[in-house]
């Protein structure tokens, strides 16, 4: 941070207000009538006109062609890098990152989070790009085949709550897709089951979940509710209560509740429950927030927040 900066500039300015208080109280200043009209009332998240920054060129809508040009790359992309086995995902490209990661389980953690996202992506392509199917298939059948072992990597690292949650994304999604195949719905259905089953045994202990608990590594995880985690989850849950499966209601409420106490006045959300204290942390700000405000709000409006409107 280059404080020294900041400090001449805000002395540059506050000389020049000096300077400019000082002028106007020598000059005789004309009494300006008081508008009677109404001020417009300011609805949160929504600048007025004269306030609004947006480029104008940012502002047109993009083409069809061109979303479909980006989606055609993503497509590639997925099927291209998919491993020999159905998965997508390795530890082999870290960038030289030293992320905390106990072998082997969070590495099952994150590869079955990053397959299900990947098979979720290529089911919502299919009807445009059907040759999504042979990868899908692959994707399927692994997920199915390795999901029902997918645990938390020790009393510390509960990343597997990462490949629970996006696992009921995908298996949402593999419900409509296999319609017309019985024997997998029902593999469907006692995987959906078995994934509450998980979600309620990681909960945490104030309700909705975390990824690391460093406290006092007990059977039910005693460490904080993280926001954005509880958020994943809840959107999961809604996915698949579309298709009728109804998630665990206690479990559903108490995550719904955590997310509220970590919910600021402008609709931000804290990381964590754990930094309840520190609201104005950088990164319980509007914009250490960013990426996950909008998770933490659809989740409360799936589950019938009626607060959370379009404006926010």
């Amino acid at each position: 941070m280059h404080i020294w900066k900041w400090s001449s500039l805000g002395t540059s300015v506050l000389i020049l207000l000096m300077m400019f208080t000082s002028a106007s109280a020598d000059e005789v200043t004309t009494p300006v009538e008081e508008t009677t009209e109404p001020k417009t009332e300011q609805k949160f998240g929504v600048a007025s006109p004269e306030e609004d920054y947006i480029a104008d060129e940012m502002q047109v809508p993009v083409p069809a062609t061109q979303i479909d040009a980006s989606c055609k790359r993503g497509v590639d992309f997925l099927i291209g890098y998919q491993n020999k086995d159905g998965s997508w995902g390795n530890a082999t490209r870290t960038k030289g990152l030293n992320i905390y990661a106990p072998i082997p389980g969070a590495h099952h953690a994150f590869k079955m989070g990053t397959t299900a996202l990947a098979i979720s992506a290529l089911i919502e392509m299919e009807p445009q790009f059907p040759e999504c199917k042979e990868a899908i298939d692959l994707g399927e059948s692994w997920l199915v085949e390795k999901l029902p072992y997918l645990r938390r990597a020790d009393q510390t690292a509960i990343y597997n709550v990462w490949g629970h949650a996006y696992a009921l994304q995908a298996l949402a999604r593999m419900h409509d897709r296999n319609a017309d195949n019985p024997p997998m719905q029902e593999q469907i259905a006692e995987l959906v089951a078995q994934q509450f089953d998980m979600l309620t045994r990681y909960e945490s202990v104030d309700g909705g979940w975390g990824y690391y608990d460093f406290r006092y590594g007990t059977k039910r995880p005693s460490s904080s509710s993280i926001s954005f985690v509880a958020a994943t989850v809840l959107v999961a849950f809604h996915d698949v209560a579309q298709r009728g499966f109804e998630p665990p209601k206690k479990v559903q409420e108490r995550a719904v509740a955590a997310i509220l106490r970590q919910q600021k006045n402008d609709f931000s959300y804290l990381y964590g429950e754990y930094l309840k204290n520190s609201p104005v942390h950088p990164v319980n700000r509007p914009g250490g927030s960013l990426g996950r405000s909008q998770a933490c709000n659809i989740a409360l409006l799936y589950w019938g927040q009626t607060d959370i409107t379009k404006d926010v």
